[in-house]
């Protein structure tokens, strides 16, 4: 999957292997937290505490990748493609593998260093990068799409989670002001 992502994914859309999707999520998530906790100097009581809440954190992105699976598959099939469901999950999961670096490379950089912190998130955002790319990729891979709808499936997708995170609050602003108003 690092190598030849494409190839890759032809394969995993071939046959949805949800087992080693969850394997690799889990793994990714292990090696982000484990490197952010090396990272940022961390004793072994945090350490222990961000593992414990793992699972927490796991069945969390779980739900994340669900629903954003299914918008994702939504906006893509109302632009014309055929996928499937299932498999857009899979790859999305499979999306996160970039972020398994993240330990060795807190490992590599030690800790309480200025520099190191650079560049420890400066390498992080070339993941998070990364995985975008690959998300691409899958609804590409996927969907049949060329590059560009691909990109455009994946900006409508941050532009519907914009609309959703974004009406509630004016909602709430405009019942927060209203009452405001009635009581001047």
């Amino acid at each position: 999957y690092l190598t030849d992502p494409r190839w890759a994914m032809r394969r995993l859309t071939e046959q949805t292997n949800f087992g080693l999707a969850f394997l690799v999520l889990l793994a990714s998530l292990v090696s982000s937290i484990v490197g952010r906790s090396h990272i940022n100097n961390a004793g072994p009581d945090h350490m222990g505490f961000a593992l414990s809440s793992l699972f927490f954190v796991f069945g969390l992105h779980l739900i994340i990748l669900f629903f954003s699976g299914a918008i994702l598959h939504f906006i893509a099939t109302w632009m014309g493609g055929s996928g499937n469901a299932k498999a857009l999950f899979v790859l999305l999961c499979f999306s996160s593998l970039p972020f398994i670096f993240q330990a060795p490379l807190s490992l590599l950089l030690g800790t309480s260093s200025m520099v190191g912190g650079v560049f420890y998130s400066s390498i992080t955002l070339l993941l998070v990068l990364w995985s975008i790319v690959l998300v691409c990729m899958s609804i590409q891979e996927l969907y049949r799409f060329t590059s560009g709808k691909a990109f455009a499936t994946l900006f409508f997708y941050v532009l519907s989670l914009g609309v959703v995170i974004l009406l509630p609050f004016i909602a709430l602003m405009s019942l927060i002001m209203g009452l405001v108003m009635s009581f001047v």
